[in-house]
């Protein structure tokens, strides 16, 4: 967004550097969500008897598709009309720097890559049309790969699938680091986050003697503070030697949110409970697909408008910050309430199947 616009004067300057530190260095959302998938669709295999995936690989994914594909579709005409008819927005400027990197959005090889999900193979369409949609091309890529890994782990352990799934992110992502790039999948060790959120299902839910051994025997909120306060430390000290080195810190931030999963989940917190269930919390949790998916032109828009009647400074950016939130939390209802609701309910046929079984 516009951080020049925001940082004129010594107050500017202060908030440029907290937002720096606070936000650049320290935003976990895309990681914690990758822990969360694969945490979310382990439990059901983890609760079978024989631990498998229920229905065949490809009905798996026919219904991950049928969950996001619809919202993110909208999304993306969305975000084009906007770019098409708002002012400014389809203009690279000094003040939208984050948004530049969706321009020029109109693009053959842009716009086939966001349609077939793989426009994070390739720098020049990553961030294109609306950029934190780099992240659903990476989940998805991720699912097609997710009956492989419960394939391993009933063939040869849970703890052989997250060896092989962390393994495999850390190399890739090290590999990176040095200019060799061995698999098109931007943010490779994320496959281990997501393998992390399997084991802590696994871990959670599974019946078996050896989860039961891991659930009573290891300090799992220790393990998880002690990994996220390594992990701080490695982004407070460390940041510039660890230039694209979130290969390290993510896996650490995927540990303490995944053993702090299996804390909660296996010494259940009323109060805890109690926040989780409020009703605002449980609407906001319903949409927060469709609020990551239109967040960032919307956002856009408001800064742009803000800028646009003179505001400037720190006090720019407080007002794009309050009025950016409540006009995304705006548009996110209604667009949840079009394109991604009517997908989450179970198709008719299965209904009826649940009604006649019952």
């Amino acid at each position: 967004m516009g951080y020049d616009a925001y940082t004129t004067g010594p107050l500017g300057g202060v908030l440029e550097d907290l937002y720096r530190l606070v936000v650049l260095r320290f935003a976990w959302a895309v990681e914690v969500f990758i822990v969360l998938s694969g945490f979310s669709l382990m439990i059901p295999v983890a609760r079978a008897s024989d631990g498998r995936l229920k229905g065949s690989y490809f009905s798996f994914l026919l219904h991950r598709a049928r969950r996001i594909l619809p919202p993110y579709d909208a999304a993306l005409v969305l975000s084009l009309l906007m770019i098409l008819l708002v002012p400014g927005m389809g203009q690279p400027s000094n003040q939208g720097r984050y948004w530049n990197q969706a321009l020029p959005a109109f693009n053959p090889g842009v716009l086939l890559s966001h349609l077939f999900l793989v426009h994070n193979w390739s720098g020049d369409w990553a961030n294109k049309i609306d950029p934190p949609m780099w992240s659903i091309a990476v989940e998805w890529q991720i699912y097609l790969v997710f009956p492989l890994m419960i394939l391993l782990a009933r063939r040869w352990g849970a703890h052989l699938t997250l060896f092989i799934g962390l393994a495999l992110g850390i190399v890739q992502g090290f590999t990176e680091t040095l200019g060799l790039r061995t698999f098109p999948l931007s943010y490779p060790w994320y496959l281990g986050l997501f393998s992390l959120g399997m084991f802590a299902a696994w871990v959670s839910f599974s019946a078996e003697e050896s989860a039961r051994r891991w659930r009573a025997r290891v300090p799992w909120a220790a393990v998880g503070a002690g990994a996220f306060l390594l992990m701080m430390a490695l982004k407070t000290f460390g940041l510039r030697a660890l230039e694209g080195g979130e290969w390290m810190t993510d896996p650490l931030l995927g540990l303490a949110v995944a053993a702090m999963l299996v804390y909660l989940t296996t010494r259940p917190s009323a109060l805890l409970t109690r926040g989780f269930s409020l009703p605002w919390v449980v609407r906001l949790g319903h949409s927060s697909y469709s609020l990551y998916l239109v967040h960032a032109p919307v956002l856009t828009a408001v800064m742009l408008g803000v800028l646009g009647m003179g505001i400037a400074g720190p006090v720019a950016r407080l007002v794009v910050i309050i009025l950016g939130t409540f006009a995304a939390l705006l548009v996110t209802y209604p667009f949840y309430l079009a394109f991604e609701r009517p997908f989450t309910r179970p198709p008719q046929r299965e209904q009826q199947a649940v009604k006649q079984s019952a």
